[in-house]
């Protein structure tokens, strides 16, 4: 796999950014983690997926949040996935660990900008793996049936006399 933007023309990208582009996925990867290479990266790609989507142009949902953190050298206390595989999983080097931290994201091109957040992210990372806040929310569950928490925001489209 090569750059996120392979196999589009810039005839398509100049196209595709003058609607506004968003998107919308399971990255696998935090906002926090840069030049990751794991076995379960590709060999030699030391860009996660975040990363190669941001090379694009495309801003995040977790930008304002993460330089905050950065700036006030504070860990990224936000989570989407809050999970222990258990021993039927599937990855069986992931038994037994606590999957605890962002990989959710919604992505948008140039031409929109970030109004709020429409379900406020969970906060359960402040104090990293296993803590008793992240242990007593585990998902899924009865109130969350899935193994990721939603992400919800409120896009805007940008115009010319609303550069922020």
């Amino acid at each position: 796999a090569g750059r996120a933007s392979e196999g589009l023309r810039s005839d398509d990208r100049k196209e595709s950014s003058l609607a506004g582009v968003i998107l919308c996925c399971d990255a696998n990867a935090g906002p926090e983690e840069t030049g990751i290479e794991t076995e379960e990266k590709e060999p030699g790609h030391g860009l996660n997926t975040f990363e190669r989507l941001k090379l694009i142009g495309l801003q995040s949902c977790w930008d304002r949040l993460l330089e905050e953190c950065r700036k006030e050298n504070r860990p990224f206390p936000f989570a989407t996935v809050n999970k222990i595989r258990g021993p039927l999983s599937d990855q069986p080097r992931k038994i037994g660990k606590h999957a605890l931290g962002v990989i959710d994201y919604i992505l948008w091109s140039e031409h929109l900008r970030f109004s709020s957040f429409v379900i406020q992210p969970k906060r359960l990372a402040e104090k990293g793996v296993f803590n008793d806040a992240a242990v007593n929310a585990l998902i899924p569950n009865i109130a969350v049936p899935s193994d990721h928490y939603p992400v919800a925001v409120d896009l805007r489209q940008r115009n010319d006399s609303n550069k922020d």
